[in-house]
């Protein structure tokens, strides 16, 4: 028997494979005044795309995800946004900023899609992948020194 004709019949497989509602889409930012936009556009669209599922099944309230660079975030580039800039050391690849509302909680996401060393150096998908993956993680389980 195809193990690939397996799989299409597991029920766990089917369920977790089933259309996601494509009216809980989720904001993304990027940082506008750096080059490579459109990739950049491009790669958080992908994260959204695949990453999605697992958002809407678990239920996590994640309310935007953007660009992470050394010189601030996609937040801080948005139109009349009052806010102090997020400065993040070279060696962090991402960070999830949650917020406690009674016993809910929301999450932004923040991801570096850049070398910050050179801005024209962009990380391979499989590390932007591994660390959405990684700060989705802190929806359930904190921060590290929890």
């Amino acid at each position: 028997m195809n193990d690939n004709a397996a799989l299409v019949h597991d029920p766990l497989v089917t369920a977790y494979c089933q259309p996601v509602n494509p009216t809980n889409k989720v904001p993304l930012h990027i940082i506008p005044s750096l080059l490579s936009e459109k990739v950049c556009k491009d790669t958080l669209d992908r994260v959204h795309r695949e990453f999605l599922p697992i958002i809407q099944r678990r239920k996590f309230n994640v309310k935007s995800i953007s660009e992470l660079c050394c010189c601030g975030d996609g937040l801080d580039h948005l139109p009349k946004r009052r806010r102090k800039l997020r400065k993040m050391p070279n060696n962090v690849l991402g960070y999830n900023m949650t917020r406690w509302h009674g016993r809910s909680k929301s999450h932004t996401i923040h991801l570096r899609l850049r070398n910050p060393n050179n801005h024209n150096q962009l990380f391979s998908w499989e590390d932007v992948a591994g660390t959405m993956a990684h700060e989705l993680s802190h929806c359930v389980h904190g921060p590290h020194n929890a």
